[in-house]
Order: structure tokens, then sequence, then C-alpha cells
């Protein structure tokens, strides 16, 4: 959906060239995002190129390194990035200065419940989860929720969603995603924009839910393209439970600097908990392929307390300890450097 609205709203669109990558695979799943990008810029007559996503033939460690270096840890959704930032790195080096995405501001889901919604802002606990009920013996930092993101008196729950939304999914998420890709080009997201954003703010909620009024208005306005449903980029689970991923995470987490951040007891979970993609298994079929959307939010909703994958708390921990390292190591470098050394620094 986010190329259809790039090319509805911009005007001299026979001037546009649309990129977009993935998996080689998704190319030929008609509900994928990959496909469907395809499909729009030809009925648009535009330049198209796709670029696959491959895992980099380089170490583990090299990508992930690059990875926070490019975005400071703010976001753990590396599964997107592990061909070592190729795709990027060919839009700079072919003298592409910029691109346009299409972030917006309407909300994806329903807001059932409190626990629900924060849920799917992204505002969620380690005592949310079935899994961590022993949590508190973790000695990790307690979780509060800062008093201005807190639901305001006579706020109603939809309302709280769509202010979640702005300054946790916009402000935090795709913020931190977008900076990921500004250290090869400039991103610009005009949906993105006051105006856009103010006239956004009035409109009633229930038009926002599912992006239901600018479906509308693109249906209208469209071509007779459906949305997409699924993805183009490799799973989240390939990557985290990657046999190379998780000798590499285990090894970090067992480091004597990581002992520094976290308790024993709480590595020693990780070590207990960890899972291994088993390459040769013949991959089950997502029941999302077979039961409504409106069905899986309301059975969600129905769970008190999910489980959280183990292997993406560990990946959270390795990013916590690389970037505390990181940081530790760049803190003591500028300490060292002379002040007319400094900006040598900064430039390397």
């Amino acid at each position: 959906m986010a190329i259809l609205r790039r090319l509805m709203l911009l005007r001299n669109q026979s001037k546009i060239r649309t990129v977009s990558w993935g998996l080689q695979s998704s190319l030929n799943d008609e509900l994928n995002d990959a496909y469907i990008s395809k499909a729009l810029a030809e009925h648009f007559n535009l330049e198209h190129r796709y670029l696959e996503i491959n895992i980099a033939d380089e170490p583990i460690e090299t990508i992930v390194n690059r990875y926070l270096v490019a975005g400071e840890g703010r976001i753990d959704h590396i599964q997107a990035y592990m061909d070592g930032f190729k795709v990027w790195k060919i839009l700079f080096e072919e003298g592409n200065v910029g691109v346009i995405r299409g972030d917006q501001s309407f909300p994806s889901n329903p807001a059932y419940t409190s626990f629900h919604l924060r849920q799917y802002i992204g505002l969620s606990f380690l005592s949310d989860y079935a899994n961590l009920k022993d949590f508190n013996e973790f000695e990790l930092a307690p979780q509060t929720i800062p008093e201005y993101l807190q639901r305001k008196s006579g706020e109603s729950l939809v309302g709280w969603r769509d202010r979640l939304y702005h300054q946790i999914r916009n402000a935090m998420y795709f913020a931190a995603l977008n900076e990921l890709k500004c250290a090869y080009v400039e991103i610009i997201n005009p949906l993105l924009s006051r105006r856009v954003i103010k006239q956004v703010r009035t409109i009633p909620s229930a038009l926002k839910t599912d992006k239901k009024l600018f479906k509308e208005l693109i249906r209208e306005i469209g071509p007779n393209i459906r949305f997409a449903e699924r993805g183009a980029t490799p799973s989240r689970k390939s990557v985290e439970q990657n046999r190379s991923m998780t000798d590499f995470i285990l090894s970090e987490l067992n480091s004597t600097y990581a002992e520094a951040i976290f308790s024993k007891r709480f590595v020693n979970f990780i070590n207990q908990n960890m899972q291994i993609l088993d390459e040769n298994s013949i991959p089950k079929k997502s029941k999302k392929q077979f039961l409504p959307q409106k069905l899986i939010r309301k059975i969600k909703s129905a769970l008190t307390k999910p489980d959280i994958e183990m292997n993406t708390l560990a990946l959270r921990a390795l990013i916590v300890c690389k970037m505390s390292q990181m940081l530790y190591e760049d803190a003591n470098a500028l300490k060292n450097t002379p002040m007319n050394s400094r900006a040598k620094l900064y430039a390397q």
C-alpha cells in the first residue's frame, strides 16, 4: 500500500523511478508487497527495479556492527538489513540522493483493551509476557510509562491509541527505521508533513482504524490492484534463529563485558531458552493465511499474556551490550583526542 499512496498523491509520475526490495521468492506471491509493487509500476508505466536481499557473505559481527552504527541500536528490525545494507549501498553509489517513503499516521489496528493497545503500539513491558513471569529475578531496571504517554482522564481508548501512534509509532518506531537508511540517502515522508498530520487529527477515529478512509480514497482514484498483505523481506524468525546469529548472540552475552550489564541469572535464562531454526524442517503455514484478520485480532486480545520470542529478547539484549560498548569506546576515544583532531575522528 505504501508505494500506491505515494504514486497516487504525486504529480509528474512519468519522472518517478520506483524501487522495492526483498526475497526473490516474494516476487511470485500475489499478496506480497514485492509482486504488487511491480504490478503498480507497470500500471503507471514507471521505471521499476527489484533488489534482492540475501544474507551478506560477511561475518555476522560485521553485519550487526554496521546495523548498529547506522541506527544507534534504536530498533531491532535487523532482518531487512542482513544483506549488509547492500540495497542502500547500491542506491547511494548510483548517485541517488533521496528516497520518497510512504509512512503515514493512520493506525492499522483497532483498540480492544489497554493491554492490546500497548502491545500494538510497542509500549510493552517484560511483565506483559507469560514466559517472563520471573523477570523480577533478573535484576533489570523497573519499567514504567512516562506521564506524558499515560492515558489521560476522560480520554477514550481509541483517542489514546491515535495519540500514541503519533508519539510512539511515528516519532520512535518509524523514525528509527528511517535513520538506518539516512546513512546512505536522504529520506522524505510527505504524508508526515505538519499540514497532513494536523488534518488527520481532525478525522474521526473510526475512519482512521485500519486506514479505512485512506483506503477508500485510494480505491476511488487508484487502479484495480489489491493492497499487499505480506512483506517481502526475510522473516524475523528466519534471522533470529539462524545458527550463525544465535552463536554470535550467545558468545556476546557470555562475554565479560555483558556480565557488567546483565545478571548471570538473566544470561543463563537466555542460554537455556534460545531456539535454533531447523533448516531441514518443512515450514508450517501460518494461521493468518486462513483466518480473517478481525478474528485474529479478537483472539489476540483475549490472550491476557502472550509469550515473547526468546530469540527476540536475546537480540535486544545483544543490542544493549554492543551499543553500550560502542558508546563507551567512542566516548573514551573522544576524551583522549585533542580538540583540534576531533573533527577528523568524527569524519572516519
